[in-house]
């Protein structure tokens, strides 16, 4: 497979997809349930929540970062 952009990531994840994915040796993981998306980190107890992906996806951060911007840094892992 050739690069796994953010755009292809970002068109996942509009299909429901769903992922495991690590940033600076942290493990994380993007889930849905019904009517939200949830992003857990390994080590807390409660998932972050967003309304629908673009709430995910212009809300979530990593760090204080959002995905976009640490793409590059991300090592996806698994998809579902």
């Amino acid at each position: 497979m050739d690069e796994y952009t953010f755009e292809i990531f970002t068109e996942d994840l509009k299909i429901g997809r769903e992922f495991n994915f690590s940033y600076k040796n942290k493990k994380y993981f993007i889930s849905r349930g019904k009517g939200v998306w949830f992003l857990s980190y390994d080590k807390e107890k409660e998932p972050f929540t967003f309304k629908d992906v673009e709430d995910l996806l212009t809300n979530a951060r990593i760090e204080g970062a959002k995905l976009e911007d640490i793409w590059d840094e991300v090592e996806v892992t698994s998809i579902f």
